[in-house]
């Protein structure tokens, strides 16, 4: 028996039937994007550097975690840090791309609200007098128009919340960075700082050493006169004083630039900006241990590089909207009227209301292609993620290393320094004495010049190492919320 339906009953169908039945048909039969979950990586229980006689560090009530400089317990170097936070251009400009992307979260969410907009007009036409129409003029008349209109896209299918959620994780990659930014500016700061400290104590132990070789030159000298030594060892003795000058000038020259790499960070000019000398010798401070997996919820980088993560998972759940349609409801309505004083009356009146779905049939495979593309670059963020952690563990391991083994070369260099420098103290009685050559104490003097300035060389490499582990475990020793 054939069933036959008259357009009656086609008329009678409710819009809203239409549009429900329709937009179960997309739901049902399209996919709506990736869930997030946060990547996986195989990491060690321990540090293979970290000292087996190592204990978690208990830091001072007084210190706030994100303060970590004031471990070294120097206060002056607490006064430039705190100055760096305020003045540092590149924190700064971190923090202004910050607040860029909050915002761009705030333009997103705008679009789960309609839009309403006026328009006013007033212009004169002609129309064409072989106008096809019969009801056209050729004669010239006023047009007043005057009106709102609004539109509003309901997000069934999730686009609005899925650019939203692509914004979300944007914005907290970027407070991520803003985080790593001013760590990286905190640890520069704070190891131009503790090498120039050490250019300091260099240059008042070049000092020290120039005061020696000019008495021993006027002791020469003598020698000279008396007829005791040859002409040989007063150019020893000149020479062994001009190259001690010129690392002198060396070592000022050194402690000139940090001075001005100090005066960048801070966001000064370097002629405004002086760092008074100081006397006083840096010591190494008692170093908080972090296990592997407390890493990846401390370090920014890798916050940053996991948050990226999420905002290319939203952006495959972003591209997948593309499948279904999209429903406006829009309206306008106004007053439009051909005579002035008619423009505000009620036959004037116009308006429209009804919603609009819309949706692609056919784009030649350029959806297909977008979320193929968005899932690559999915995967490309997944891959710098984790060798973003690989490269955390491989810093930390190299600090740590750094840590035992500078510890270790300074304490023998040191007792290397105080041995040359008992050493060149009986070479050069004996020499006042006539006993030995000025060749021995030349010998003498080399070498306890060169063990007191490396030893200062590895104390700084030793205290930049300690800076740069605090960095590597992200600067703080608390979890970030």
């Amino acid at each position: 028996m054939t069933h036959r339906i008259s357009l009656s009953t086609i008329s009678i169908i409710p819009l809203k039937s239409v549009l429900i039945s329709t937009l179960m048909i997309f739901s049902n039969g399209c996919d709506q994007g990736p869930d997030y979950e946060k990547p996986t990586l195989e990491l060690p229980l321990a540090f293979k550097y970290q000292n087996t006689d190592w204990k978690k560090a208990t830091i001072q009530s007084s210190i706030q975690p994100d303060s970590w400089w004031q471990i070294f317990d120097d206060p002056t170097l607490n006064k430039l840090e705190r100055e760096l936070q305020q003045s540092n251009y590149s924190i700064k400009a971190a923090e202004y791309a910050y607040k860029a992307s909050i915002s761009l979260v705030k333009q997103k969410s705008a679009s789960y609200y309609p839009t309403l907009s006026a328009t006013s007009s007033v212009s004169r036409q002609q129309t064409s007098s072989s106008s096809t129409q019969t009801s056209a003029s050729s004669k010239p008349s006023n047009i007043y128009n005057m009106g709102l209109s609004a539109s509003w896209e309901i997000d069934l299918f999730d686009r609005i919340g899925k650019s939203i959620d692509v914004a979300v994780a944007s914005a907290e990659a970027e407070r991520a960075n803003l985080d790593a930014i001013r760590l990286a500016q905190q640890a520069l700061l704070a190891q131009y700082y503790f090498q120039l400290k050490i250019t300091d104590l260099k240059e008042a132990a070049l000092s020290n050493q120039k005061s020696d070789y000019e008495e021993l030159l006027k002791i020469t000298s003598n020698k000279y006169d008396s007829g005791i030594v040859g002409q040989q060892d007063i150019l020893q003795a000149q020479q062994q004083l001009e190259t001690l000058k010129a690392q002198y000038d060396d070592n000022t020259l050194s402690r000139a630039q940090l001075e001005n790499a100090m005066a960048t960070l801070l966001g000064k000019a370097p002629s405004a900006f002086n760092q008074s000398k100081t006397s006083r010798t840096p010591q190494l401070p008692h170093l908080p241990f972090q296990i592997p997996s407390a890493l990846l919820e401390r370090r920014p980088d890798i916050r940053q590089a996991e948050r990226l993560v999420a905002e290319a998972n939203a952006q495959i759940g972003l591209e997948y909207t593309a499948y279904f349609p999209s429903l406006t409801l829009s309206g306008e309505g106004g007053f439009q009227s051909r005579q002035f004083f008619d423009w505000f009356t009620i036959p004037s009146r116009f308006w429209s209301l009804g919603p609009t779905l819309a949706y692609t049939l056919f784009d030649g495979g350029a959806r297909d292609a977008a979320v193929e593309g968005a899932t690559f670059s999915y995967e490309q963020t997944v891959s710098n993620y984790k060798n973003t952690v690989l490269t955390a563990f491989q810093e930390v391991e190299n600090y740590l290393a750094e840590l035992r083994y500078l510890k270790s070369e300074l304490e023998l260099q040191q007792q290397a320094a105080l041995h040359a420098r008992q050493a060149l103290t009986i070479i050069t009685n004996q020499y006042k004495a006539g006993i030995n050559s000025y060749s021995d104490v030349l010998i003498a003097q080399t070498a306890a010049s060169s063990s007191e300035l490396q030893s200062l060389d590895t104390l700084s490499r030793l205290l930049v190492a300690a800076v740069n582990y605090v960095k590597a475990i992200g600067g703080s020793w608390t979890t970030k919320d």
